[in-house]
Protein backbone atom coordinates (compact mmCIF):
# COMPACT_ATOMS: atom_id res chain seq x y z
CA UNK A 1 0.00 0.00 0.00
CA UNK A 2 2.80 2.07 0.24
CA UNK A 3 4.28 1.91 -3.27
CA UNK A 4 2.70 5.25 -4.45
CA UNK A 5 4.28 7.54 -1.29
CA UNK A 6 6.18 10.33 -2.53
CA UNK A 7 9.75 9.81 -2.09
CA UNK A 8 10.84 13.20 -0.53
CA UNK A 9 14.51 14.30 0.36
CA UNK A 10 15.87 14.45 3.85
CA UNK A 11 16.61 17.86 3.35
CA UNK A 12 13.79 19.27 0.86
CA UNK A 13 12.73 21.73 3.31
CA UNK A 14 14.13 24.96 4.49
CA UNK A 15 13.87 25.60 8.29
CA UNK A 16 13.59 29.04 9.68
CA UNK A 17 16.48 29.96 9.58
CA UNK A 18 18.01 28.78 6.34
CA UNK A 19 18.54 25.09 7.69
CA UNK A 20 17.44 22.39 6.34
CA UNK A 21 15.03 20.40 8.28
CA UNK A 22 14.98 16.61 7.50
CA UNK A 23 11.02 15.67 6.76
CA UNK A 24 11.58 12.14 6.13
CA UNK A 25 13.66 9.51 5.13
CA UNK A 26 12.83 8.46 1.42
CA UNK A 27 10.50 5.15 1.37
CA UNK A 28 9.82 3.55 -1.64
CA UNK A 29 9.38 0.11 0.56
CA UNK A 30 6.83 -1.43 1.45
CA UNK A 31 7.48 -0.62 5.53
CA UNK A 32 4.81 1.35 7.33
CA UNK A 33 6.33 4.67 8.48
CA UNK A 34 7.35 4.75 11.56
CA UNK A 35 5.22 5.37 14.65
CA UNK A 36 5.70 8.62 16.62
CA UNK A 37 8.16 7.93 19.29
CA UNK A 38 6.62 7.24 22.96
CA UNK A 39 8.66 6.63 25.96
CA UNK A 40 8.34 2.69 27.03
CA UNK A 41 6.64 2.36 30.25
CA UNK A 42 7.86 -0.75 32.52
CA UNK A 43 4.79 -2.73 33.31
CA UNK A 44 6.46 -4.87 35.86
CA UNK A 45 5.74 -4.59 39.70
CA UNK A 46 8.23 -2.14 41.74
CA UNK A 47 9.02 -2.75 45.04
CA UNK A 48 7.21 0.59 46.37
CA UNK A 49 4.48 -0.92 44.47
CA UNK A 50 4.09 -4.12 46.57
CA UNK A 51 4.94 -2.77 49.31
CA UNK A 52 1.75 -0.33 48.80
CA UNK A 53 -0.60 -3.04 47.96
CA UNK A 54 0.16 -5.58 50.86
CA UNK A 55 -0.56 -2.31 53.26
CA UNK A 56 -3.79 -2.03 51.75
CA UNK A 57 -4.08 -5.73 51.63
CA UNK A 58 -3.41 -5.71 55.62
CA UNK A 59 -5.71 -2.85 56.11
CA UNK A 60 -8.71 -4.79 54.55
CA UNK A 61 -7.54 -7.80 55.47
CA UNK A 62 -10.34 -9.67 58.65
CA UNK A 63 -7.58 -12.68 60.24
CA UNK A 64 -10.00 -13.90 62.60
CA UNK A 65 -13.66 -13.24 60.70
CA UNK A 66 -14.76 -11.21 63.03
CA UNK A 67 -15.84 -8.57 60.90
CA UNK A 68 -13.46 -6.58 61.88
CA UNK A 69 -10.49 -5.56 60.01
CA UNK A 70 -6.74 -6.45 61.37
CA UNK A 71 -6.25 -2.47 61.07
CA UNK A 72 -9.46 -1.86 63.23
CA UNK A 73 -8.38 -4.70 65.79
CA UNK A 74 -5.43 -2.78 66.00
CA UNK A 75 -6.51 0.69 66.79
CA UNK A 76 -9.19 -1.07 69.82
CA UNK A 77 -6.94 -3.11 71.05
CA UNK A 78 -8.39 -6.55 70.45
CA UNK A 79 -6.87 -9.37 68.88
CA UNK A 80 -7.15 -9.89 65.18
CA UNK A 81 -6.20 -13.57 65.75
CA UNK A 82 -9.36 -14.23 67.97
CA UNK A 83 -12.61 -13.54 66.94
CA UNK A 84 -14.27 -12.95 70.47
CA UNK A 85 -11.02 -11.18 72.29
CA UNK A 86 -12.60 -11.47 76.24
CA UNK A 87 -14.02 -14.44 75.59
CA UNK A 88 -17.74 -13.51 76.67
CA UNK A 89 -19.48 -15.36 73.87
CA UNK A 90 -19.46 -12.14 71.48
CA UNK A 91 -17.00 -11.27 68.50
CA UNK A 92 -15.53 -8.55 68.54
CA UNK A 93 -17.54 -7.64 65.42
CA UNK A 94 -20.74 -8.21 67.34
CA UNK A 95 -19.49 -5.90 70.00
CA UNK A 96 -18.43 -2.99 68.34
CA UNK A 97 -22.52 -3.24 66.35
CA UNK A 98 -23.80 -3.41 70.14
CA UNK A 99 -21.35 -0.54 71.92
CA UNK A 100 -20.15 -2.69 74.35
CA UNK A 101 -16.28 -3.32 75.16
CA UNK A 102 -14.93 -6.16 73.19
CA UNK A 103 -11.74 -6.52 75.64
CA UNK A 104 -14.16 -6.84 78.72
CA UNK A 105 -15.99 -9.57 79.22
CA UNK A 106 -18.57 -7.19 81.43
CA UNK A 107 -18.62 -4.47 80.18
CA UNK A 108 -20.59 -1.80 82.52
CA UNK A 109 -19.10 -3.84 85.45
CA UNK A 110 -22.54 -4.97 87.06
CA UNK A 111 -20.98 -9.06 87.22
CA UNK A 112 -23.06 -10.92 84.19
CA UNK A 113 -21.20 -11.28 81.00
CA UNK A 114 -22.13 -9.44 78.31
CA UNK A 115 -23.43 -12.19 76.24
CA UNK A 116 -25.53 -13.63 78.86
CA UNK A 117 -26.88 -10.13 79.37
CA UNK A 118 -28.09 -10.33 75.91
CA UNK A 119 -29.65 -13.55 76.12
CA UNK A 120 -31.67 -12.58 79.35
CA UNK A 121 -32.63 -9.51 77.67
CA UNK A 122 -30.85 -6.93 79.78
CA UNK A 123 -28.90 -4.13 78.74
CA UNK A 124 -24.89 -5.16 78.88
CA UNK A 125 -24.07 -1.47 78.93
CA UNK A 126 -25.52 -0.08 81.59
CA UNK A 127 -25.03 -1.50 84.96
CA UNK A 128 -28.46 -0.59 86.78
CA UNK A 129 -29.75 -3.34 84.11
CA UNK A 130 -28.25 -6.49 85.64
CA UNK A 131 -30.14 -9.57 85.34
CA UNK A 132 -30.32 -9.73 88.78
CA UNK A 133 -30.69 -7.04 91.44
CA UNK A 134 -29.19 -9.91 94.08
CA UNK A 135 -26.78 -10.77 91.59
CA UNK A 136 -27.88 -13.72 91.46
CA UNK A 137 -26.24 -16.41 89.08
CA UNK A 138 -27.09 -16.86 85.32
CA UNK A 139 -27.29 -19.86 83.84
CA UNK A 140 -26.93 -19.92 79.88
CA UNK A 141 -27.79 -23.50 79.27
CA UNK A 142 -30.49 -23.81 81.35
CA UNK A 143 -32.86 -24.21 78.15
CA UNK A 144 -31.11 -27.55 77.76
CA UNK A 145 -31.83 -29.04 81.46
CA UNK A 146 -34.49 -31.37 81.44
CA UNK A 147 -37.83 -30.54 83.20
CA UNK A 148 -39.35 -33.93 84.93
CA UNK A 149 -42.53 -31.63 85.90
CA UNK A 150 -44.38 -31.49 88.94
CA UNK A 151 -45.94 -34.71 88.70
CA UNK A 152 -42.66 -36.40 89.73
CA UNK A 153 -42.07 -37.67 93.11
CA UNK A 154 -39.21 -36.33 95.21
CA UNK A 155 -36.63 -38.49 96.54
CA UNK A 156 -32.56 -39.39 96.36
CA UNK A 157 -31.76 -39.30 92.11
CA UNK A 158 -34.70 -36.78 91.48
CA UNK A 159 -34.10 -33.88 89.55
CA UNK A 160 -36.01 -30.60 90.97
CA UNK A 161 -38.43 -29.87 88.44
CA UNK A 162 -38.27 -26.43 86.61
CA UNK A 163 -38.73 -23.37 89.36
CA UNK A 164 -39.41 -19.83 89.50
CA UNK A 165 -40.33 -17.74 91.85
CA UNK A 166 -40.78 -13.96 93.32
CA UNK A 167 -37.31 -12.79 95.59
CA UNK A 168 -36.60 -10.09 98.17
CA UNK A 169 -35.93 -7.68 95.55
CA UNK A 170 -39.40 -8.58 93.39
CA UNK A 171 -37.52 -10.39 90.60
CA UNK A 172 -38.61 -13.54 89.45
CA UNK A 173 -35.80 -16.53 89.77
CA UNK A 174 -35.29 -19.38 87.78
CA UNK A 175 -33.94 -22.05 90.29
CA UNK A 176 -31.78 -23.65 87.25
CA UNK A 177 -29.81 -20.40 87.43
CA UNK A 178 -27.77 -21.89 90.09
CA UNK A 179 -27.26 -24.95 87.97
CA UNK A 180 -24.14 -26.18 86.50
CA UNK A 181 -21.64 -24.24 88.87
CA UNK A 182 -19.92 -27.20 90.07
CA UNK A 183 -21.27 -26.82 93.89
CA UNK A 184 -23.60 -28.26 95.86
CA UNK A 185 -27.29 -26.17 96.42
CA UNK A 186 -29.01 -26.24 99.62
CA UNK A 187 -32.87 -26.05 99.13
CA UNK A 188 -34.02 -24.65 103.00
CA UNK A 189 -37.77 -24.36 103.24
CA UNK A 190 -39.71 -22.93 106.35
CA UNK A 191 -41.95 -20.57 107.33
CA UNK A 192 -41.96 -16.66 109.14
CA UNK A 193 -43.56 -17.69 112.42
CA UNK A 194 -41.03 -20.67 112.73
CA UNK A 195 -38.53 -20.32 115.15
CA UNK A 196 -36.15 -22.82 114.55
CA UNK A 197 -36.22 -20.88 110.78
CA UNK A 198 -35.41 -17.76 112.42
CA UNK A 199 -32.39 -19.18 114.05
CA UNK A 200 -31.00 -20.87 110.84
CA UNK A 201 -30.96 -17.78 109.00
CA UNK A 202 -29.66 -15.66 111.74
CA UNK A 203 -27.03 -17.74 112.10
CA UNK A 204 -26.09 -17.89 108.25
CA UNK A 205 -26.47 -14.30 108.43
CA UNK A 206 -23.58 -13.23 110.88
CA UNK A 207 -22.17 -16.44 112.02
CA UNK A 208 -23.15 -16.47 115.74
CA UNK A 209 -23.59 -20.09 116.62
CA UNK A 210 -25.37 -18.72 119.75
CA UNK A 211 -28.42 -18.80 117.25
CA UNK A 212 -28.93 -22.18 116.95
CA UNK A 213 -26.79 -23.96 119.78
CA UNK A 214 -30.25 -24.69 121.69
CA UNK A 215 -31.74 -27.12 118.93
CA UNK A 216 -31.14 -30.46 119.43
CA UNK A 217 -30.47 -30.54 114.82
CA UNK A 218 -27.11 -28.53 115.48
CA UNK A 219 -24.05 -29.78 116.18
CA UNK A 220 -20.23 -27.91 116.56
CA UNK A 221 -19.13 -29.43 113.78
CA UNK A 222 -21.28 -27.89 111.48
CA UNK A 223 -19.25 -24.28 112.30
CA UNK A 224 -18.03 -23.14 109.51
CA UNK A 225 -21.39 -23.66 107.52
CA UNK A 226 -21.50 -19.89 107.44
CA UNK A 227 -17.97 -19.28 105.57
CA UNK A 228 -18.79 -21.97 103.58
CA UNK A 229 -22.06 -19.99 101.78
CA UNK A 230 -20.35 -17.15 101.97
CA UNK A 231 -16.70 -17.81 100.44
CA UNK A 232 -19.31 -19.45 97.31
CA UNK A 233 -18.41 -23.19 98.21
CA UNK A 234 -21.99 -23.71 98.95
CA UNK A 235 -24.89 -22.38 97.64
CA UNK A 236 -28.40 -22.00 100.10
CA UNK A 237 -31.37 -20.77 98.54
CA UNK A 238 -34.37 -20.06 101.15
CA UNK A 239 -38.13 -20.64 100.05
CA UNK A 240 -40.46 -19.27 102.24
CA UNK A 241 -43.79 -20.84 102.40
CA UNK A 242 -47.63 -20.67 104.50
CA UNK A 243 -50.50 -22.58 104.24
CA UNK A 244 -51.84 -20.54 106.79
CA UNK A 245 -55.99 -19.63 105.78
CA UNK A 246 -55.49 -16.17 107.91
CA UNK A 247 -52.20 -15.14 106.94
CA UNK A 248 -52.21 -16.14 103.29
CA UNK A 249 -49.64 -17.35 100.72
CA UNK A 250 -46.22 -16.55 101.26
CA UNK A 251 -45.73 -13.22 99.41
CA UNK A 252 -42.50 -11.03 97.98
CA UNK A 253 -43.05 -8.79 101.00
CA UNK A 254 -42.22 -11.87 103.19
CA UNK A 255 -39.43 -12.63 101.34
CA UNK A 256 -38.24 -8.89 101.73
CA UNK A 257 -38.89 -8.32 105.33
CA UNK A 258 -37.04 -11.88 105.91
CA UNK A 259 -33.65 -10.14 104.28
CA UNK A 260 -34.27 -7.57 105.87
CA UNK A 261 -34.30 -9.32 109.22
CA UNK A 262 -31.82 -11.61 108.41
CA UNK A 263 -29.74 -10.26 105.45
CA UNK A 264 -27.55 -12.36 103.93
CA UNK A 265 -26.50 -10.62 100.28
CA UNK A 266 -25.69 -14.22 98.80
CA UNK A 267 -29.04 -16.02 99.71
CA UNK A 268 -31.86 -15.27 97.08
CA UNK A 269 -34.91 -15.80 99.15
CA UNK A 270 -38.14 -16.97 97.36
CA UNK A 271 -42.06 -17.23 98.01
CA UNK A 272 -43.45 -20.69 97.14
CA UNK A 273 -46.95 -18.32 96.68
CA UNK A 274 -48.32 -21.34 95.13
CA UNK A 275 -46.82 -24.05 96.94
CA UNK A 276 -45.45 -25.76 94.01
CA UNK A 277 -42.44 -26.82 96.34
CA UNK A 278 -43.81 -27.25 99.60
CA UNK A 279 -46.16 -29.50 97.79
CA UNK A 280 -43.28 -31.89 95.76
CA UNK A 281 -41.06 -31.76 98.47
CA UNK A 282 -44.05 -33.23 100.68
CA UNK A 283 -42.75 -31.03 103.66
CA UNK A 284 -43.92 -32.88 107.33
CA UNK A 285 -41.84 -30.13 109.72
CA UNK A 286 -39.50 -27.59 109.28
CA UNK A 287 -37.15 -26.17 108.35
CA UNK A 288 -36.72 -28.74 106.02
CA UNK A 289 -33.49 -29.06 104.36
CA UNK A 290 -32.30 -31.11 100.63
CA UNK A 291 -29.49 -31.20 99.16
CA UNK A 292 -29.20 -31.07 94.77
CA UNK A 293 -26.08 -31.30 93.04
CA UNK A 294 -24.74 -29.14 90.07
CA UNK A 295 -27.39 -31.10 87.85
CA UNK A 296 -29.94 -30.00 90.13
CA UNK A 297 -30.65 -33.50 91.21
CA UNK A 298 -31.53 -34.68 94.91
CA UNK A 299 -28.26 -36.10 96.47
CA UNK A 300 -30.07 -36.28 99.95
CA UNK A 301 -33.72 -36.20 100.10
CA UNK A 302 -35.60 -35.43 103.36
CA UNK A 303 -39.50 -33.96 103.74
CA UNK A 304 -38.64 -32.89 107.06
CA UNK A 305 -35.90 -31.49 109.67
CA UNK A 306 -32.50 -30.09 108.44
CA UNK A 307 -31.05 -33.21 110.42
CA UNK A 308 -30.08 -35.32 107.17
CA UNK A 309 -28.19 -32.16 104.90
CA UNK A 310 -26.37 -30.45 108.16
CA UNK A 311 -25.03 -34.22 108.77
CA UNK A 312 -23.56 -34.24 105.63
CA UNK A 313 -21.94 -30.52 105.61
CA UNK A 314 -20.37 -31.27 108.47
CA UNK A 315 -18.74 -34.24 106.78
CA UNK A 316 -17.54 -31.95 103.79
CA UNK A 317 -16.12 -29.41 106.37
CA UNK A 318 -14.22 -32.01 108.35
CA UNK A 319 -12.81 -33.39 105.04
CA UNK A 320 -11.82 -29.61 104.27
CA UNK A 321 -9.55 -29.74 107.25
Amino acid sequence: MWRNAVSVSRFERDAPHGEKQPVREDRDSDTPPPLPYREEVSMKPTSSRLAIGFLALLIACDSDGDGLSNSEEKELGTDPELADTDGDGLDDGEEVALGTDPTLTDTDGDGYADNDEIDAGSDPTDAESGIYIGGWPYNPDKDDMEDPGWDTTADVGSPIPAYSAVDQYGDTVDLYDFANRGVYTVIDMGTIWCEPCQGMAAYLSDGDVAHVEEYAWWDESYVGLHEMVEDGELQWITILFSTSESSGPAMQEDCEGWHEAYPNHNIPVLADTDLLMYDWIGVTSYPVLNLANEDMVLEIYADGGPYYVLRELGDMLEAAD
